[in-house]
């Protein structure tokens, strides 16, 4: 359009579908939805589709049906010689899809339920009054960010999403709107964002021929979507120059006359732009369905993708409106103090003691005396650069008598505002004066007041939770450097244990090897995480010095291992799901154990006290044969590197099935199984009374002693060797009877058959930040006398040098040639690596935050 600029076209179409939008507001206008449910239904829509979303989302519905088209499974009919994307249009359960012009929200919502409720739908639109109708839409269906979201932003600038992180882009007749000079710019944004074998769904209009001058020059005729198509050549270029494969035009054979000149509320035609037609549009236009293919050519691992979408989140909202009240970082100790559960800090109640307690701000005091009070902290940094309009670094959100789960809030200044919109009085929000740098100034010493999981983003579950929170390398490097001290280490010793386990994750390895992060969920977190590795390294320094053997456990791994969140991240696992984790995660271990022999040699005498490497911690797998064929290439890899360090296999509860593995790979032996045993996570163990558990673990036919005998027998046969690599006094208090000394009783007994039947244990765990849990803090217990206050020989540690092991593993070498059984292989779990000619007994150096929640001490 050689009359127009392109500013001037992007703002009269801004204009056209904001007027359009404001129609679809007005609930006394019936027949305007009523001819917008006809004109959807005219142009693909099912029936039943549309009776689930809003009448409202309807407005503005385009010239097809891009999510029907997405989700085709044989579409093969329907174009020739190829169906449409080898019918790989289908929609997922997880998946993000991004809808360019999404207007009302009709693409979205349909949408929506076939990316489930772990996926994404994200509409763009460049008419504030479309987002506020699409967001008023989505909140009648109940639906939120970041689930479904609708953002305002021009499809002639860059679109505000991050590269590679969209599974499928629709669009509905929204491409011919854009001023000529934008189409190719738009459509190389939208390749930009799509993850590589992501699809392209476009519904639009497509030029039959060369328009004429006077129907390009028609300004109406632009806006109801006709001037400003172009050929289905140009197109087919503009793709393929975006970097587009497998492009497909399929011609759908709609009326054009009726869905873009037709009568006010019909499709595409803005509300002040109906019009009768003047010329057979029909006869120059033509609407197609066009689709395409970003090219798999990624090499990064699938854990990648739980970076976030949005380039600004707080795109997703509306801008703020209301400025919070603040509180003095000494009322808020006061609060903590108060709290009849002070270590929950996201969910605290505050409650006086005496009199009233009141928050000292000028805008509304506010009585605490049994007021609930939810706590949420922000931080620029743990976003993205740049800056966040209504954030400062640092800020601190607490909510009185809360409407809403605030963790969900992203800002203070939102919560206020949805307060306000709620008219609720009875509610109010804070911020913390000074922020979250002023509180760890003038609290960090206090560990009853600062630790990792204070801070942490929401649900403030895992590492990666706590990693992306406020000040989280100064919050963690405190925690590593003040949890495990000096006397800790000389409790341990003294009391006969003889090796520590400590759970790490990959991302503690970055400060030795950065390339761990990348292409994981931790990529960017290499400033938080660098100085792990150090920490790590002087545990295993100070635990030789007390004579104290070390197994390394690599209890997160690229991709989560599991669905607990201590594997990691709060998101879903997909290491099985990945080769690209898979193998990742091989070459962490590669490098875990290089790092860990080049320190070793680093000392003289070398340090000989790792008892072992742990490959996975609790590993989930959907089958067995996938699990055991990445044990075995990944062991063969390790032995290329060290044919002598004993590895830790975890047995996924199937004890029996992984002897056998471990049995018929003896060659590669020294190989440890590693069984966790807990009485108080089924229904079973928790309807059964304690004395029941201390019957079966005492009675040698039962079935746990009887397999426990059983697989270290078979086990030493192959020069392997089982342990309990998990296990606690814990119960559920259902199991209790009230009989005096019950859990001491208990405790008793699994020493009793860990000590006869397997090479080694370790107690879950050492101590936890809240004294008193006789059951899972091993200080606790034996302070307590539930545990016994020794354990073991009871006499000094000999480590043992670097030629005491290769004459140990060259003298089990020579007996396994001989058909002799490796008596070493009995006495510490591997011919090599022993401490004393006697089991592994010890501990795990972790501490639960909360009942869901492990976390390593020394390195997390």
């Amino acid at each position: 359009m050689s009359n127009f600029t392109d500013s001037s076209l992007v703002d009269a179409v801004a204009k056209a579908y904001s007027q359009k939008a404001r129609s679809g507001t007005d609930t006394s206008r019936e027949p305007i939805f009523h001819l917008a449910n006809k004109a959807a239904r005219s142009v693909g829509y099912i029936p039943s589709d549309l009776e689930s979303i809003p009448a409202a989302a309807q407005i503005a519905a385009g010239c097809g049906s891009p999510v029907h088209a997405a989700n085709l499974k044989d579409v093969a009919s329907l174009v020739d010689p190829c169906d449409i994307l080898e019918n790989n249009n289908l929609l997922q359960q997880g998946e993000i899809v991004v809808d360019l012009g999404s207007g009302g929200g009709i693409d979205i919502f349909l949408a929506e339920p076939k990316v489930g409720p772990h996926g994404q739908a994200i509409g763009i639109d460049v008419s504030a009054d479309m987002i506020a109708l699409a967001r008023r839409n989505a909140m009648e269906k109940g639906l939120k960010p970041p689930h479904v979201t609708f953002i305002q932003a021009s499809l002639a600038e860059p679109l505000p999403i991050a590269s590679n992180t969209v599974d499928c882009v629709m669009s509905n007749c929204v491409i011919n709107l854009l001023p000529h000079g934008k189409k190719e710019d738009a459509l190389k944004e939208v390749y930009r964002i799509l993850k590589p074998g992501g699809r392209l769904v476009l519904d639009d209009i497509v030029a039959k021929c060369p328009l004429s001058d006077e129907i390009r020059n028609d300004f109406t005729s632009y806006v109801n979507c006709i001037s400003g198509s172009i050929l289905a050549e140009e197109y087919k270029i503009f793709l393929e120059t975006s970097g587009f494969t497998k492009i497909t035009f399929l011609e759908t054979g709609n009326d054009l006359q009726q869905i873009c000149c037709g009568v006010s509320g019909s499709s595409c035609c803005s509300a002040s732009t109906a019009c009768e037609p003047k010329y057979d549009v029909n006869a120059w236009v033509a609407s197609y369905q066009i689709t395409a293919v970003k090219d798999d050519t990624s090499q990064e691992c699938d854990e990648a993708k739980s970076t976030s979408v949005l380039l600004r989140w707080w795109d997703a909202y509306p801008k703020v409106k209301s400025e919070p009240g603040r509180i003095p970082i000494e009322e808020l100790e006061v609060l903590m103090r108060a709290s009849p559960t002070p270590r929950d800090f996201a969910d605290m109640f505050a409650e006086a003691k005496t009199g009233m307690l009141k928050l000292s701000t000028t805008t509304c005091p506010y009585s605490l005396r049994n007021t609930r009070i939810r706590a949420v902290s922000f931080s620029t940094a743990a976003v993205r650069p740049g800056g966040v309009p209504d954030v400062r670094d640092g800020e601190m959100l607490l909510g009185v008598s809360c409407l809403a789960r605030i963790e969900t809030m992203p800002s203070p200044s939102r919560y206020q505002d949805y307060i306000n919109d709620k008219a609720a009085t009875s509610s109010a929000a804070y911020v913390l004066q000074g922020g979250i740098k002023s509180w760890l100034a003038k609290y960090g010493d206090q560990e009853d007041l600062v630790e990792p999981y204070r801070f942490a983003t929401a649900p403030g579950q895992s590492d990666l939770d706590v990693a992306r929170g406020l000040n989280a390398r100064e919050t963690l490097e405190h925690h590593w450097d003040n949890w495990i001290v000096e006397d800790d280490w000389a409790w341990m010793s003294e009391r006969g244990l003889n090796a520590v386990r400590i759970p790490i994750g990959y991302y503690h390895l970055c400060g030795n090897d950065p390339s761990v992060l990348h292409g994981t969920a931790f990529h960017d977190l290499f400033s938080v995480y660098s100085g792990a590795w150090s920490r790590i390294t002087k545990a295993i320094e100070t635990a030789n010095r007390y004579g104290l053997g070390v197994l390394i456990d690599l209890h997160a791994a690229p991709g989560k291992q599991n669905k607990d969140a201590h594997s990691g991240t709060s998101d879903p696992p997909t290491f099985f799901s990945s080769s690209r984790c898979r193998e990742h995660t091989t070459r962490v271990l590669c490098t875990l154990v290089k790092s860990l022999n080049a320190h070793a040699n680093s000392h003289q005498p070398p340090l000989a006290n790792l008892i072992g490497i742990e490959l996975l911690n609790e590993p989930a797998p959907p089958s067995d044969t996938g699990l055991q064929a990445w044990y075995m290439s990944t062991i063969k890899a390790l032995r290329e590197i060290d044919s002598t360090i004993p590895i830790y296999l975890g047995d996924c509860w199937r004890t029996d099935e992984y002897a056998e593995f471990v049995q018929t790979t003896a060659s590669l032996s020294p190989l440890v199984l590693d069984h966790h045993l807990y009485r108080c996570f089924t229904a079973s163990d928790n309807s059964t009374p304690v004395h029941e558990h201390i019957r079966v673990l005492s009675d040698p036919s039962a079935h746990t002693p009887e397999m426990f005998a059983r697989i270290t027998e078979k086990l030493g046969r192959a020069g392997g060797g089982f342990v309990v690599g998990e296990w606690s006094g814990g119960f559920n208090p259902d199991s209790l009877t009230g009989k005096p000394g019950e859990q001491s009783e208990y405790i008793r007994a699994q020493l009793a058959l860990y000590e006869k039947c397997c090479a080694g244990w370790f107690f879950w765990t050492y101590k936890k930040q809240w004294e008193g849990d006789t059951g899972w803090s091993l200080r606790d217990s034996v302070g307590s006398g539930m545990f016994p206050d020794r354990v073991g020989l009871h006499r000094k540690r000999e480590i043992m040098n670097d030629e005491e092991r290769r004459r140990l593993k060259s003298d089990a070498e020579k007996d396994r040639a001989l058909g002799k059984i490796p008596q070493l292989a009995r006495t510490r779990c591997s011919p090599t690596g022993c401490i004393l000619q006697e089991p592994t007994r010890a501990i795990g150096l972790s501490t639960p935050v909360n009942t869901n929640i492990r976390v390593s001490v020394t390195v997390s």
